[in-house]
């Protein structure tokens, strides 16, 4: 089997850009910035960290993308339904590409 039969996911990325100003603030939007992409999302593991008025959860996992994908850290990744934040991309080779995401919300 290819590397790109083992993307058996698909993947949406939105973009952070300036889409107006709020009293001289830039406000940011997400934006489509591809679609449909072949994608395989592995090694989901997570944490909770407890504070005083609240607990956070942590997700994190790693996206493997074909190589040459516009991705860039900050970019926001959907897949399966689920929302992560894009960190760092590196390149593994010319075969693919890995992106760390990590998901973070309020329990």
């Amino acid at each position: 089997m290819t590397f790109f039969g083992l993307l058996t996911d698909r993947c949406d990325v939105y973009r952070y850009v300036e889409s107006g100003r709020t009293q001289g603030v830039p406000v940011f939007a997400a934006s489509p910035a591809l679609t449909g992409v072949s994608c395989r999302l592995s090694g989901v593991s997570g944490r909770e960290v407890e504070g005083d008025a609240e607990t956070l959860v942590y997700t994190e996992c790693l996206l493997f993308l074909p190589p040459g994908t516009d991705i860039r850290t900050g970019d926001k990744v959907v897949v399966a339904g689920q929302e992560f934040r894009a960190l760092p991309p590196r390149p593994a080779g010319r075969h693919h590409l890995e992106v760390p995401l990590q998901r973070v919300w309020e329990r």
